[in-house]
């Protein structure tokens, strides 16, 4: 019987190193997001044009005063063969902003990456953020300067791709809010495959609300506050096997093999 629980519990132990495995490192700067590769194609059109579109991307909601306003998705893909010359690893976000269905010129959506990732409090060359003012505006990109951030890019050789339309999504029933679909070069800019990112909205006809962050409560100008994107995880999310699945088979794993482990040794002792 001792035998028995022993190989039991050694069972379960395998099951949740498997699990930490799956869900990533548990420690972060403020939270965590895993990025999965990309296994359904992305039409920029600022709206999920298939049912599916998003659905290999994990979510996290983007938060501020009045609770959740929003969320954010994000995958990668790869393009070319490593080592060769047109090798890319680009980034592609989803951004609703469920609160914003008004077309003010001081609306934003913000995107701000520490590409090493260094962390600290301080804003470095090799920080980088993507602004869009209004809607459908002309991307602006800034680096990091210390306290601010300075106009400028380090994102090469492809500039960022964005799209935004005011549309409903399946993570929204049928209320319109503006979305926002942004892709560009991780690679080519020199980003981790693991770094630290902040996204932030804001609403000029509710300023009340405040700018909204990812993860929440961000400082764009403090990266220690940031979240980690975590590629760490697998490749790409299993269809149809979320956490809780993979939780309840791994439970069912270990009664399973505890029974029969049983009821064999049970045979063993009645020789």
């Amino acid at each position: 019987m001792k035998k028995a629980v022993s190989i039991a519990f050694t069972v379960a132990m395998l099951c949740s190193l498997f699990l930490v495995t799956y869900v990533g490192p548990t420690v972060a700067q403020t939270a965590t997001q895993s990025i999965f590769q990309l296994s359904n194609a992305v039409t920029f059109d600022g709206k999920w044009t298939s049912n599916t579109e998003w659905d290999d991307a994990a979510t996290s909601n983007i938060v501020g005063t009045g609770g959740v306003s929003g969320i954010f998705r994000d995958k990668y893909e790869i393009i070319g063969t490593f080592g060769g010359t047109d090798f890319d690893v680009v980034d592609r976000y989803l951004i609703e902003f469920f609160t914003d269905k008004t077309n003010d010129t001081g609306d934003y959506v913000e995107l701000c990456y520490d590409t090493v990732p260094s962390g600290g409090s301080s804003l470095l060359s090799t920080d980088l953020m993507i602004q869009i003012s209004g809607h459908n505006g002309t991307i602006q990109k800034f680096v990091g300067a210390g306290a601010n951030w300075a106009p400028g890019s380090i994102i090469t050789p492809a500039p960022p791709f964005m799209a935004q339309a005011i549309s409903i999504s399946k993570l929204n029933g049928t209320n319109p809010h503006w979305t926002t679909e942004i892709a560009f070069d991780k690679y080519g800019n020199g980003g981790a495959i693991s770094p630290n990112i902040m996204i932030a909205v804001y609403d000029a006809s509710n300023s009340a609300a405040g700018i909204q962050t990812w993860p929440p409560g961000a400082n764009v100008n403090n990266p220690s506050t940031w979240g980690l994107n975590d590629a760490s995880a697998l490749t790409t999310i299993p269809e149809g096997l979320g956490i809780g699945s993979m939780i309840m088979l791994a439970s069912v794993a270990v009664l399973v093999g505890f029974f029969c482990l049983r009821k064999q040794l049970k045979i063993t002792w009645a020789r």
